[in-house]
């Protein structure tokens, strides 16, 4: 949690909806972080945002927030599954960052009905099932888990209007590319895409020009700092063990000397949101993409450093 200044910026001036703004209050969050003060705005615009954000900096509340705002107008308590269907997809690397990720999306709507779920390998599917069957509306997984899902023809991803890809490179990391792409080729093109990922590698570049429905301009990376951690946010371990269904596959080589950069040359600072292009045939139009460089303490937006 980051002590309130005179000159932080607060959750409250951010035009969150009262029952999310009320959910931050109990949590006892007053200054969003650096992060969460670039990225909420723009995401709930409706934009697309490539955030370049380590574990410690809050971007879990960065792209959840936002997207809970937007997707109020669609809370109901209606028991039939059809009234919830998956509006919202969250990727993450492991069960432990989708565990994370539940909790504090579960946390952060707290006074909403939508319903929550995480899949993630190792563990029996059939309570998994079961949840599925009864609606869920943000779900949060696994790439190998929830394409068996998908085998069994028990998530329906036609519906999804949020698509957050967690970790992004560390997804590519653990060989998860081609499950990715598979993923993505089943959510609507006319979608919200947050990108986040802790580097901004040439391979990486290339996933999120492939995801964006608008090229990046221009690609702002956050330059290396410390990994802030503070109560809430999501901690990322090198060792942690990957799902046992989740087993790595072979990446394609990616990487492309044409873009390479340095992820150091530009500041932090450096922020924009690119207005969509109106003169591009539909088929191709997009909404503008924010980029979203990430500092690594919590001072500005979106809750306390909550991943």
């Amino acid at each position: 949690m980051t002590t309130d200044t005179q000159d932080s910026p607060r959750f409250d001036a951010l035009g969150l909806d009262p029952l999310i703004q009320r959910a931050l209050d109990e949590l006892g969050y007053t200054a969003p972080t650096p992060i969460q003060v670039q990225a909420v705005p723009a995401a709930m615009q409706g934009r697309d945002i490539v955030g370049i954000a380590q574990t410690g900096t809050g971007k879990t509340a960065a792209f959840s927030l936002p997207i809970l705002q937007r997707m109020l107008p669609h809370a109901n308590t209606s028991a039939s599954p059809a009234r919830h269907p998956v509006r919202a997809l969250i990727l993450t690397p492991t069960r432990e960052l989708a565990l994370q990720v539940e909790e504090s999306v579960r946390n952060f709507s707290r006074n909403t009905p939508f319903r929550i779920l995480a899949i993630y390998g190792g563990v029996p599917m059939d309570p998994q099932v079961q949840a599925l069957r009864k609606g869920v509306e943000i779900l949060v997984a696994t790439p190998g888990r929830l394409l068996d899902h998908l085998k069994s023809k028990l998530v329906n991803l036609g519906t999804v209007q949020h698509l957050v890809l967690d970790e992004a490179d560390r997804m590519l990391d653990m060989g998860f590319i081609d499950d990715i792409r598979s993923i993505v080729a089943k959510v609507p093109q006319q979608r919200q895409t947050l990108f986040f990922s802790a580097t901004f590698s040439p391979e990486i570049r290339k996933l999120a020009d492939s995801l964006l429905r608008k090229r990046p301009i221009p690609r702002i990376p956050a330059p290396r700092t410390e990994r802030g951690s503070s109560r809430g946010e999501a901690r990322s371990s090198e060792g942690r063990t990957r799902e046992r269904d989740e087993r790595p596959r072979a990446m394609p080589p990616l990487r492309d000397p044409a873009t390479e950069i340095d992820p150091m040359a530009l500041p932090a600072s450096a922020f924009q949101s690119v207005e969509p292009r109106r003169t591009l045939p539909p088929a191709q139009r997009r909404r503008g993409t924010a980029e979203v460089p990430a500092l690594l303490r919590p001072p500005p937006k979106a809750d306390t450093p909550v991943s």
